[in-house]
């Protein structure tokens, strides 16, 4: 059971490697088309429906709501 969990922890580092990825190109089409990198409706829309998604899947709000915001700050850190 152990490594089973280490492939899926090394599986979710692969995942938010290729988020990170989309998140850097993203960054660049909002600076050259001189777009705020905070997007509030874009932001509520995401986490709505990542908490319709957790309760279908049985996964505490709080905990997807922690998780999430933190990978969100991390993007906005890397979209400057």
């Amino acid at each position: 059971m152990r490594k089973k969990i280490d492939e899926i922890n090394f599986d979710i580092l692969e995942l938010l490697k290729k988020r990170d990825k989309l998140i850097r190109d993203v960054g660049k089409y909002k600076k050259k088309n001189n777009l705020p990198i905070t997007d509030k409706d874009r932001e509520d829309e995401m986490y709505e429906k990542l908490f319709k998604n957790a309760e279908e899947k049985g996964l505490s709000k709080d905990f997807v709501k922690d998780i999430f915001e933190r990978i969100v700050r991390e993007a906005k850190r890397n979209e400057k």
